[in-house]
């Protein structure tokens, strides 16, 4: 028996007893238990819906984009793979494509748009600066006007990535 003596006593024990059985006895009937299916419900989508998204997320960032530094600013981001895939960069804007190799990000800018690339006032005005100039037909010529020292493959491949870089994609969204 409880300690103390009496009936305020007893009364007292059933009152503090009773709240705690009526609540099982609400768990165990039909409309208790939907509630408390409901709320274990909703318990188990707190938790386990951050987990499973963030895991969700990170197969998707393994599997579906590739990570490397920006060509123009050398900021480290996350494009999209795929051949009509464009993202900006996030730090200095320029566009921004999985490499067809598909191991790298390279640039889908027009160069004649870009500060500083050949073509334009730009290049007229610093293109002696350096003492390189780009020509039409693709071959890097010093001042005196000699190709330089590129091997076969190299010029080749400086060809087809500035082919490749100065396409531009044209996409119209459908409405």
């Amino acid at each position: 028996m409880l300690p103390g003596r009496g009936p305020n006593n007893f009364n007292a024990a059933v009152a503090s007893v009773v709240p705690s059985i009526l609540f099982g006895l609400f768990l165990f009937s039909p409309l208790g238990s939907f509630l408390f299916t409901i709320f274990n419900s909703f318990l188990l989508l707190a938790i386990g819906l951050p987990l499973v998204g963030f895991v969700a997320f990170q197969v998707y960032i393994k599997f579906f984009t590739v990570e490397d530094a920006c060509p123009a600013c050398g900021m480290s981001n996350f494009v999209p793979k795929g051949d009509l895939e464009v993202t900006s960069c996030i730090q200095c804007g320029a566009s921004l494509r999985v490499k067809k190799d598909g191991k790298g990000i390279e640039l889908c800018n027009d160069p004649n748009n870009m500060v500083g690339q050949r073509g334009g006032i730009i290049d007229d005005i610093l293109g002696d600066v350096f003492g390189v100039r780009n020509t039409d037909d693709g071959v890097i010529r010093g001042e005196d006007g000699t190709p330089s020292r590129m091997k076969k493959e190299e010029r080749n491949e400086r060809m087809e990535r500035e082919r490749r870089e100065t396409k531009i994609i044209d996409i119209d969204p459908e409405d």
